[in-house]
């Protein structure tokens, strides 16, 4: 199923390459963009991931605040808007949307098209399009309550510059200039990045569940010709599920070898979008804290 909302004099029909709508219209402010929908340099980091430029002004929805002088930009919760996390995990999701978003701003140029792919409640898409006002963010979510909820957050806020459209992310292909993921669960990951290779668009990834990853009939590990050459399918399997054993409750040795296999797995994704021609980086967020899953792959294409 795919559902978009729009505003109805801005919208156009499906035979001129838009999307049509499959649900009630929420509001009067957004636009469905023209996309086809059917269902530079090399990225470095010169310092600390959490330390983006933070918005400036009065009436600054994110209102961010330093942390004790650490570099790391908390953004509170949104106003009126009730959160089940508890203090703690919620400073450690504002801690991974600063990485991602750090990382995005540092590639993105005026008029660029971001897509947050897998993106829940939006609280990366909405942060960006609120960062990137000469941008156009795109959010595509499988879930519509995800999807109301986001757009909630989006009109509250007053943002002009946000679309959202409810679908698998296969069933997207519009061109865009980044793609972006956090946490998108397993394979989840291996199909946005996939996605950018195949539209030569950047891409900021941070992934989760290794041990939800195995073969598709779309995908197949380990991805890369080195990896190929060293692991067969079943170790690769098994380096997984290792991957997987970072939860903070694990002995810090057990842990430790959970990272190491996290990034063996990355690696190995790094290197395959490499053969495709991209330039391609495994870094950690910071705080390492923020998240036991805490990699990012961050792709350019040379």
């Amino acid at each position: 199923m795919l559902t978009s909302y729009a505003t109805p004099e801005r919208s156009a029909t499906p035979s001129e390459g838009q999307v049509a709508f499959s649900h009630p219209r929420l509001s009067n402010n957004r636009s469905v963009m023209p996309l086809d929908v059917r269902g530079c340099t090399r990225a470095t980091l010169t310092g600390s991931a959490c330390a983006y430029p933070t918005p400036a002004g009065a009436g600054n929805p994110l209102n961010p605040i330093r942390d004790g002088g650490s570099g790391i930009a908390i953004i509170p919760h949104e106003r009126g808007i009730p959160s089940k996390m508890s203090s703690d995990r919620a400073l450690r999701k504002q801690q991974q949307l600063n990485n991602l978003v750090y990382m995005v701003t540092t590639q993105a140029k005026p008029g660029d098209r971001i897509v947050d792919f897998c993106s829940g409640g939006g609280h990366v898409g909405i942060v960006l399009a609120h960062m990137l006002p000469s941008c156009q963010v795109i959010l595509i979510e499988n879930k519509e309550l995800s999807l109301i909820r986001a757009k909630k957050r989006s009109d509250e806020l007053g943002l002009s510059n946000i679309w959202f459209i409810q679908a698998n992310m296969e069933y997207f292909t519009g061109m865009f200039n980044i793609g972006v993921a956090l946490h998108a669960c397993g394979v989840a990951t291996d199909m946005v990045i996939e996605h950018c290779l195949k539209t030569r668009a950047s891409f900021v990834t941070c992934p989760c569940c290794y041990g939800f990853i195995q073969n598709t009939s779309k995908l197949n590990f380990p991805k890369s010709e080195q990896f190929k050459k060293t692991l067969s399918y079943k170790e690769h399997m098994i380096l997984c599920r290792f991957a997987d054993q970072t939860a903070v409750q694990l002995p810090p040795q057990r842990r430790l070898i959970g990272k190491q296999c996290m990034f063996l797995v990355d690696l190995d994704r790094a290197r395959a979008a490499e053969e495709h021609g991209f330039s391609v980086q495994v870094i950690s967020m910071e705080p390492e804290s923020c998240s036991p899953k805490n990699n990012m792959i961050v792709g350019v294409p040379i």
